[in-house]
């Protein structure tokens, strides 16, 4: 008799790698993420695959959370030096309700106190007086050759000039409470973020398993870590 062949596994590396490349928008869909060109080149196994999927929504976690937790940081510098009424307090805020021009550095200066670090809220000085501190200064250190008591009233005169264009303007260089909570979160990492990532990798790679069955029809076996594309 016969011995009836057994059907070979139907493997992830027999799949076509342009049906694959077809396929990674529907994972970027569904996860809400966006792979590079550069970064799917140093995928090779299944495995890479689910890790660059839990290292993106890690990465997106992250960011999201810690703008939040800044916000709450901000409103707790704000409730704290009590600059404004906190049940009326969104990201929508705006920072002129926050900071009135006529104390802002004042303010400014409170805030930054309850906050536990500085945040460059206002906008520099103009460019042109420091432009012409620096002018007056070179000129004043060639005078020093003629006259030096002429030359050094110079550079003392052209010094204040470039401490005073040095010092923020009371332009406020953001709008709103939203846009402040980003900026002290992406320059104040550190000191914004506490909380450890939430995402539960068994359930992404569950999930990534589940969308590539639906697709190719794949059996789970096919599925390990170590499965080539």
């Amino acid at each position: 008799m016969f011995k009836t062949k057994e059907p070979e596994t139907f493997e992830l590396v027999n799949i076509d790698p342009d049906d694959i490349t077809f396929f990674i928008p529907e994972i970027e869909a569904y996860f809400r993420i966006h792979f590079y060109e550069e970064e799917l080149l140093r995928v090779f196994t299944f495995g890479n695959l689910c890790d660059l999927i839990v290292n993106k929504l890690e990465e997106k976690e992250t960011n999201d959370c810690t703008t939040q937790q800044a916000f709450y940081r901000i409103r707790k510098a704000i409730m704290e030096g009590q600059l404004y009424d906190q049940n009326k307090l969104s990201p929508n805020t705006t920072l002129e309700e926050l900071f009135p021009l006529k104390q802002r550095y004042q303010l400014i200066e409170k805030f930054e106190f309850h906050l536990g670090f500085k945040v460059q809220l206002l906008e520099p000085g103009k460019g042109w007086p420091l432009f012409i501190g620096r002018f007056a200064f070179l000129v004043s250190v060639v005078t020093m050759f003629c006259s030096i008591l002429a030359g050094f009233a110079g550079i003392i005169l052209s010094m204040a000039i470039i401490a005073l264009a040095k010092m923020p303007g009371k332009k406020l260089a953001i709008k709103t409470v939203r846009e402040l909570a980003e900026k002290i979160a992406m320059e104040n990492y550190n000191q914004i973020r506490r909380t450890p990532s939430s995402v539960d990798q068994q359930a992404i790679v569950i999930k990534v398993k589940d969308l590539f069955r639906k697709h190719f029809d794949l059996e789970n076996s096919a599925l390990t870590r170590d499965a080539k594309f």
